[in-house]
Order: structure tokens, then C-alpha cells, then sequence
């Protein structure tokens, strides 16, 4: 049968900066900000039971940071540190239902939840060409009440780093450009329920060899690689628990269940040629 159903949200976002610039080579700045996702239907629910709309989302956040840039020698080194704090109500989660015997995935209205953390980033460019870059970030993921789920912070590695290296020059043959880079993350859930949606912690290594603009052409040649070390590592799960999510350590179904892994690049390399006019 066909059913109309009719949700109606409005909110008043906003967003606040104070900036403090001493000087040229620093600022500093605070921020606030309110921040708003409306509600909506779950287009795949099953029953009327669980056709019910889900209600808006909202977030408060708060940031503070510092940026600086300064002269070393024959070059320029430029720093970033940020910090941040979000207080959110009636998160958003989609979540499996056990209805009439049948599995539903549907939206809901779960939870109040704190996000907080911070970043670093540095940046040093040489007058020879040479440059590197590096980063470091923390996040961190608290339910205050309405936990639905044993891993609250699926997809989000609580450390990130990460740093590159690069080289350019000019040649009599055209522009030589070298690059390397490599990031870590560390333990990640990939499901909320699913034990089994664990990714361990893991580094990829890429890097570039190219040159461009050869004899003045437009003509340019690269050898590329990513994920050069081969890591066997996971991006994503679906995890379809048999005739229910396991609620208290029970399966409603009985049955065994069923988990997919979705796997990121392997090992892939590459020669590119472009041409520029």
C-alpha cells in the first residue's frame, strides 16, 4: 500500500571566530559554532513499527589553534595546532532492528555523544628543493548515554601520522620531481556490533618519480607506486547477523550469522605520461 508521511524540521545554525594576529608570522584564533542535520524516514524499514521518523541532530563545537610561519636559514617552516571539543544530541545511527523475526536496518535517534582532540601539521619547504611535511591527529569518541553498540568509535582510528618527502628541480631535460610518503593509522572497529570488524592498526607507502615539461615539450613522464609494502588491510565490513543483532551476548536467531570484509588497493604501480599544451 502506499503511505505519506510528513516531517517538518527547522534549526538556526551559526558559527563565531575571534582572531589574535600579533604578528605576521602568528595567529591565533577560538572558535564556536552550532551545527544541524535534519530528520528524515528510513526508506527501508519493514513495518510501521519501525517507519517512525528519525528526529534532527545537532552539535555544539568549540576550537582553538595556533598557526605560525618563520624563516630558517634558506627556508620557511610553517606549524598548525588545533584542538576541538563537540557536545552532540540525538545522534544519528543506523542500526539493525529485529522485527517479526526479520533483520531491518534503519536510522535512529541514539545517543549524546563528546568528540574531542586535536591535530598537529608542519611543513618545511628548503630553497634547494627539498621539502617535508609531517601531521599527527587524536580523536577521541565518548558516549555520554544511549550507547547502541559495543565499538561507539567504528571508523575512526583514535592516532593518525603521517609525513612526506619531496624533491623538485630543474634539469636541462625538464622539471625532476620525487616524492615519497607514508601514513599510519591505528586500531580501528569497522561495525559497531561485529567483533570480527576489527582492523588492526597499519602503515601504506607510496611514491613518485617524474619529469615534466621534457626539452620544453609539455611532455611529461612518471613511475608511480602505491601501498608499495603489499599490506593486506580492511576499509570496510558488512556484517549480517543471523535474524538479529546479538543483544546480551545472545543471538535471537541462533544462527551463525554472516561477516564480508571490504579490502583496501594492494600493492599497485603504474607508468604515467601526460602531456600539457
Amino acid at each position: 500500500c502506499v503511505q505519506n508521511r510528513v516531517l517538518k524540521n527547522a534549526a538556526v545554525t551559526w558559527d563565531a571566530t575571534a582572531q589574535w594576529r600579533p604578528s605576521e608570522d602568528l595567529t591565533a584564533y577560538i572558535s564556536a559554532r552550532k551545527g544541524y542535520r535534519s530528520g528524515g524516514f528510513s526508506l527501508r524499514a519493514t513495518a510501521d513499527a519501525i517507519g517512525v521518523p528519525f528526529q534532527p541532530e545537532y552539535v555544539r563545537e568549540y576550537e582553538a589553534g595556533l598557526k605560525n610561519s618563520f624563516d630558517i636559514g634558506s627556508g620557511n617552516l610553517s606549524t598548525t595546532i588545533a584542538v576541538f571539543y563537540q557536545n552532540y544530541s540525538n545522534v544519528q545511527k543506523q542500526n539493525a532492528v529485529l522485527i517479526n523475526g526479520q533483520v531491518s536496518t534503519i536510522i535512529q535517534n541514539t545517543a549524546k555523544q563528546r568528540n574531542y582532540g586535536g591535530e598537529f601539521e608542519a611543513s618545511l619547504r628548503l630553497d634547494s628543493g627539498l621539502s617535508a611535511s609531517a601531521f599527527y591527529s587524536y580523536v577521541k569518541n565518548e558516549v555520554v548515554s544511549g550507547s547502541n553498540g559495543s565499538f561507539p568509535m567504528q571508523g575512526i582510528p583514535t592516532h593518525q601520522i603521517g609525513g612526506a618527502l619531496n624533491y623538485e628541480r630543474e634539469t636541462g631535460v625538464g622539471t625532476f620531481n620525487a616524492n615519497v610518503n607514508a601514513t599510519y593509522r591505528s586500531d580501528v572497529q569497522l561495525d559497531e556490533f561485529d567483533v570480527l570488524g576489527l582492523q588492526k592498526g597499519y602503515a601504506l607507502v607510496n611514491a613518485r618519480l617524474g619529469l615534466s615539461n621534457i626539452r620544453g615539450t609539455g611532455l611529461g613522464v612518471a613511475l608511480w607506486g602505491k601501498n608499495l609494502t603489499d599490506h593486506y588491510y580492511k576499509v570496510g565490513v558488512i556484517s549480517l547477523m543471523s535474524n538479529g543483532p546479538v543483544l546480551n551476548g545472545l543471538n535471537p536467531g541462533g544462527g551463525v550469522g554472516y561477516g564480508a570484509g571490504i579490502l583496501g588497493e594492494p600493492r599497485t604501480y603504474g607508468v604515467e605520461v601526460s602531456y600539457k599544451f
